[in-house]
């Protein structure tokens, strides 16, 4: 729907609500969690549109994606805020959400594009509201992210190239991570740090941390 050839950077003004509009009334914004296809094809299409993309239809897009990643209201049949890397609460929670990784994903590629597109500080905003309303969706709370960051690592190497597993294995998670480290890989390191402060990412900054591209 959204890819040039079938969309004008116009006409996406008015697609973008209707389309977003239509997908409330199918299921509402849990159910689109755990959709990563739907989410990968959605961003594809719009990153097709390159610089042409208006600010409006960004805006759009980011505050319907926000809208997704508060996830199952609280008190919902899915919400279990004692463990959100169950994989039957998968739905309650947007931290470990495919969708959450896809959102992430969008901004660096944006950004990637440079500032035409997505300035750096409207990218280190929305990336905080990101990691803020992913943290309080399913009934949880903005230090959530945090928690569950500090919580999680990735693989490490050992000698020989051998891996050894994250002390707290989220797969779901670890993928949303890494969206998250490769954005600050393109950031100055107290920009970088600054930004895991405000996250309630509290350790400090390591190459573990922050991944370069």
């Amino acid at each position: 729907l959204f890819q040039p050839s079938k969309s004008t950077e116009k006409t996406l003004s008015t697609q973008v609500p209707r389309f977003a509009s239509a997908l409330e009334r199918l299921g509402g914004s849990g159910s689109m969690l755990n959709d990563g296809p739907f989410g990968r094809s959605l961003a594809s299409a719009l990153l097709a549109h390159k610089l042409r993309l208006p600010h409006a239809t960004r805006d759009l897009v980011v505050t319907m994606w926000l809208k997704w990643l508060e996830g199952a209201p609280e008190g919902s049949d899915d919400n279990d805020d004692e463990d959100i890397t169950a994989v039957e609460n998968v739905g309650a929670s947007s931290l470990a959400a495919p969708m959450h990784e896809m959102f992430v994903y969008l901004l660096n590629e944006w950004s990637a594009l440079g500032n035409v597109v997505m300035p750096r500080d409207k990218m280190l905003s929305i990336s905080e509201e990101a990691a803020r309303v992913a943290g309080m969706s399913g009934g949880g709370t903005e230090e959530k992210f945090g928690r569950l960051w500090r919580e999680t690592t990735g693989e490490t190497a050992e000698a020989g190239g051998k891996k050894k597993s994250c002390r707290k294995q989220n797969e779901g998670f670890l993928l949303v991570r890494k969206e998250y480290e490769r954005l600050l890989g393109s950031l100055p390191e107290p920009v970088a740090e600054q930004w895991l402060k405000k996250v309630g990412v509290t350790e400090d900054i390591t190459e573990d941390t922050i991944m370069e591209e």
